[in-house]
């Protein structure tokens, strides 16, 4: 772990200005390295999703005032610029959103800003309950505006494989309410490939 940065400068006690670095981490550990009042709700539904992984990379840096720190601390908006959260991860387990599937054996990149975020996954996997899978790819998840309130993600990804591993797929319970059937995958057969855009 590399850290830099000013704490309680003569111009503004409160201010804080940090430049956090670590590699190699496990995934759990690196998000600790996250300062809970830099975008904090992107932290929390990390901590909530992100089961396991390796951070191959990790950049955290944080430059608020005080008045920022004391709304990031109400959970009210910060500067755009006031916060950048960089990372790679290998072999994640993420849940994506409640209803989906979670991804297996993933690779994730991020990028973080105070008002929003941008998390790529290009390569992933998804294995259903029932024992089939899926290859996930160009997975991507974006928010706008993460301090909107009811702010939604724009969640899109590839899945391939065979057809009756699609059909479990579709059976997860956001899927169904959007696609309106239930598919079995006992009566399909082949190979299948489709994309997911949510919402």
């Amino acid at each position: 772990v590399d850290l830099t940065g000013t704490l309680a400068s003569p111009a503004d006690p409160r201010a804080i200005a940090l430049d956090v670095r670590a590699t190699g981490t496990a995934v759990r550990s690196g998000l600790r390295l996250w300062p809970e009042a830099a975008a904090s709700a992107v932290r929390r539904y990390l901590a909530r999703n992100l089961t396991a992984g390796t951070i191959e990379n990790i950049r955290v840096a944080v430059a608020l005032s005080g008045d920022d720190i004391a709304r990031a601390t109400e959970h009210k908006p910060v500067p755009e610029g006031g916060v950048k959260v960089e990372f790679t991860i290998a072999d994640a387990a993420l849940s994506a959103a409640e209803g989906l599937p979670p991804l297996s054996r993933a690779a994730v990149s991020g990028v973080v800003s105070g008002t929003k975020a941008a998390v790529r996954v290009p390569a992933a996997r998804i294995e259903m309950p029932d024992g089939l899978g899926l290859a996930a790819s160009e997975g991507a998840f974006a928010v706008d505006d993460f301090w909107v309130q009811n702010a939604t993600a724009r969640i899109n990804f590839r899945l391939q494989g065979g057809a009756d591993a699609v059909g479990s797929v579709l059976r997860a319970p956001l899927l169904r309410e959007i696609a309106g059937f239930e598919a079995e995958p006992d009566t399909l057969k082949g190979r299948a490939g489709f994309r997911i855009a949510l919402p």
